[in-house]
């Protein structure tokens, strides 16, 4: 459990990295881009005003215009707080408008769109996500593979959702994979292992809604809004600012020790998850592991010192891009493995240029340029 001050409410980045200027626009003056992917995560607050949805993220999907195939990738959380309610429900229309909201940026700027499940996602149960699914796939009648929902409801993957020269793009349900004790399946362990070792120089992206490491609140970090007034963490409105400096702190104490829920890094069932996952791919890791569920923007080195020698979280890279609500801010700090983090929504683009190289870019709303961006893949081998 970690305690500070406040989160990082101002961008950070590895001073090493600042000093190198890595974290500037580097300029890949020798190739262009070939592919584009847009991260973004828990998108699913009432959202067709939200600046990082209608602006940041339409501005990026369409900054390349038809020279590069661009995609965007909804990382789970897509419909806040109960998922995809039946047909005839009150709330169903509101459900549909969240998810419209996310469908809509996709289609104004012409690009692809693949949306993963998160943890609110089934709050319906299994019944509800293949509600969400086929909602999904429905609105792709109009254009061929338009949008797209990854893994098919109830299989935890992984399924194949981009395979090309240069990349291979892999989700998986990690829902699923939570709700049945953290356990990943013999099969699906087997079946990530062979895909990834056998990419043959491609970059490797895996895609999931819970992330590999974190520094956030599910990482088991809490600060001072937390143990002061932490009724507001639970408040869509943001008006219960009542002081609850003992209950708060009670709180956090049993959510990092007692409770553990199955969605925090902490819990039984996530480490087992984590584990499972090192344990197949620490030999040959996959480049990026991209995420939502805590909401904030992160970029990790995956094999940091929490890791053993000779092992590593199973890819080079951790990208959390879990802010797609800026009402569902919650909190961030930086490790020793962090090599940029704020708390702000925001969007992680990944450039696949035509030699195969991969390009990271962090953007946010109010910033024309990129406040972090750094070579990820170059010459075939991880930076």
């Amino acid at each position: 459990m970690a305690f500070s001050s406040c989160s990082d409410l101002k961008p950070y980045t590895r001073p090493s990295l600042s000093a190198k200027g890595q974290n500037g626009q580097p300029n890949p003056t020798e190739c262009r881009v070939e592919q584009r992917f847009l991260f973004i995560g828990d998108a699913g607050e009432n959202n067709a005003q939200e600046p990082v949805l209608q602006q940041t993220l339409l501005t990026e999907a369409t900054r390349l215009g038809k020279t590069s195939r661009t995609t965007i990738v909804f990382l789970g959380d897509n419909i806040y707080e109960n998922g995809m309610p039946p047909l005839g429900a009150p709330s169903r229309k509101e459900a549909e408008d969240r998810l419209n909201a996310q469908i809509d940026v996709a289609r104004k700027a012409k690009v692809d769109a693949v949306f993963i499940p998160g943890n609110h996602d089934w709050s319906q149960g299994l019944a509800g996500l293949k509600d969400e699914y086929n909602y999904l796939t429905d609105r792709s009648s109009d254009r061929s593979r338009f949008c797209r929902f990854y893994p098919y409801p109830d299989n935890p993957g992984p399924a194949i959702v981009e395979n090309t020269k240069h990349v291979l793009l892999i989700a998986l349900d990690t829902e699923w994979i939570l709700q049945h004790q953290g356990e990943v399946p013999a099969s699906s362990l087997r079946t990530l292992q062979r895909l990834v070792k056998n990419a043959n120089g491609r970059a490797v992206i895996v895609v999931a809604h819970h992330p590999l490491l974190s520094h956030g609140s599910h990482g088991g970090f809490f600060d001072w809004r937390d143990h002061l007034f932490g009724a507001t963490r639970y408040d869509e409105k943001d008006t219960l600012w009542l002081p609850t400096p003992i209950l708060g702190t009670l709180f956090v104490i049993a959510r990092t020790t007692v409770v553990r829920p199955h969605d925090d890094l902490a819990s039984k069932e996530y480490s087992s998850f984590r584990h499972s996952i090192s344990d197949a791919l620490s030999a040959a890791p996959a480049l990026i592991w991209v995420a939502g569920h805590d909401h904030s923007l992160q970029v990790l080195d995956g094999a940091g010192p929490s890791w053993p020698k000779g092992r590593n979280s199973g890819a080079h890279y951790v990208i959390v891009s879990g802010l797609g609500s800026h009402r569902k801010a919650t909190t961030v700090t930086h490790g020793s493995n962090t090599l940029f983090d704020h708390l702000s929504t925001g969007v992680a683009a990944v450039d696949v240029m035509t030699n195969g190289d991969v390009l990271l870019r962090i953007y946010e709303p109010g910033h024309n340029n990129p406040l972090f961006s750094k070579w990820l893949y170059r010459h075939r081998h991880p930076v």
